[in-house]
């Protein structure tokens, strides 16, 4: 794949990983030695063309006048890699580790994905480690976050170990010839390491980035070029959800509908993804004493593909629910009385999780189906899972949406009612929803 605009590489929710493969703990914070700044370039760096490709030892960036920077794949001190399979065009790679643990590589237009299945919630940290030997010590310069220039030292320095930094933002490499290289962040707790190694045999360079382990978002991308800008939310997005008369039975069976007051409601924003075809998504909700009902019909090329485990059902076809029964008027990081709903849609059973529930010993009832074109799915949950004491008048912070994959591994698309693709973290963009 030719990326003829990659002056800048951004790395976006890489892994958390100890600087060492298997046994050496992740250094204590450390700031970076002082160093005079270097003098500022003049020019704007060149843009350098770069070939980003998938192989039996990693992933391989390589940019005009520069040796292949190589990207190994993550290594486990008690998980060896038992099995590694390369798409033939250089586009993605399969791996297994040991007997369960699967991650899949692939290189997009604008990013390489790496996505992990059953990974053991005993494993804190993944190791992603990058070789790099451009000349950098004879004219070359880096900037750590928002610093000045720094020049790259022109001898080894007493502690090889010449960058360490927590929080780490950003980091560009800029060589003699002004070509750049630029790592962007955008989770604040990650580390940063640059080592020296002169003194030892090609290459010269490596580096690591970590970044914490997310157990509820095992996909993380290395973006090239800008970061993708945030889909920005619905200004003051409001559902109204009608009475049903009558208990609704979630067996995909749209007709008890018929007598439900109230309008579908339209979901077509994207905000993940680009769709190979056309993608939407028609949400009914309705509510008795006992739960909220839900109704999706979603037009879906390759429907019903969901595999995963509970905690993983966002990665293939579903449907997430959001809701926020207290503070509604606050925005911010997600409460500790947050919900999220996770539905998946497969072909061989419809799964639920409700996170951090309210109370664990009631069930969602589910079901969906094939339709022409997509899938219908229905669905009640229960208000004592998300701490709703139901009535005419009250309300919630809401929001929904709805994953679409190919083949259920991996997250192709994300279409949201109010929010952004950020809603598993922040409640800020969700809209709000009242009982009528």
């Amino acid at each position: 794949m030719r990326i003829t605009d990659a002056a800048i590489v951004v790395v976006s929710a890489m892994l958390w990983a100890g600087i060492a493969f298997a046994d050496e703990p992740v250094p204590a914070p450390t700031t970076p030695p002082t160093t005079q700044p270097a003098s500022e370039p003049t020019t704007a760096p060149a843009t350098q063309p770069c070939c980003v490709t998938v192989s039996s030892d990693g992933v391989s960036i390589a940019c005009a006048g520069w040796r292949p920077l190589l990207v190994q794949y993550p290594k486990f001190k008690d998980f060896a890699i038992t099995q590694i399979e390369v798409d033939p065009a250089g586009n993605s790679s399969r791996l297994t580790y040991g007997e369960a643990i699967r991650l899949t590589v692939k290189v997009k237009s604008d990013a390489i994905e790496y996505a992990f299945r059953d990974l053991p919630v005993t494993i804190k940290s993944v190791p992603l480690w990058m070789d790099f030997d451009p000349s950098f010590a004879d004219g070359g310069c880096y900037r750590l976050n928002d610093g000045d220039a720094v020049d790259f030292p022109a001898t080894q320095p007493a502690d090889p170990q010449f960058v360490k930094q927590h929080n780490a933002r950003r980091f560009a490499l800029h060589d003699r010839d002004e070509r750049n290289l630029v790592f962007s962040l955008s989770n604040a707790d990650t580390y940063l390491q640059v080592a020296d190694h002169r003194d030892q045999s090609s290459p010269k360079y490596s580096m690591v980035m970590a970044i914490p382990t997310n157990p509820g978002n095992p996909v993380y991308t290395v973006y090239l070029g800008e970061i993708p800008s945030v889909v920005p939310a619905v200004v003051e997005a409001m559902m109204t959800v009608e009475r049903t008369r009558t208990p609704i039975v979630a067996d995909a069976n749209p007709d008890e509908w018929e007598h439900v007051p109230g309008n579908a409601v339209n979901i077509t924003r994207i905000v993940e993804g680009k769709p190979a075809s056309p993608n939407s998504a028609t949400i009914r909700c309705a509510w008795d004493e006992n739960n909220l009902y839900l109704l999706v019909t979603a037009v879906d090329p390759t429907p019903m593909k969901n595999p995963n485990r509970p905690e993983e059902l966002w990665m293939g076809d579903a449907v997430e629910l959001f809701i926020g029964p207290d503070h509604i008027d606050c925005d911010g990081d997600c409460t500790r009385t947050d919900r999220q709903v996770l539905i998946g849609i497969d072909a061989a059973d419809t799964k639920s999780l409700v996170k951090n529930a309210a109370d664990a010993t009631v069930a969602i009832q589910a079901q969906a189906k094939p339709i022409e074109g997509g899938w219908t799915l229905e669905a009640a949950i229960p208000f004592k899972s998300l701490g709703i004491a139901p009535d005419p008048g009250v309300a919630f912070r809401f929001d929904i949406a709805v994953d679409d994959s190919a083949i259920g591994e991996s997250r192709l698309l994300q279409l949201v009612w109010a929010g952004t693709n950020r809603n598993s973290l922040s409640r800020t963009g969700w809209g709000h929803a009242v009982l009528k």
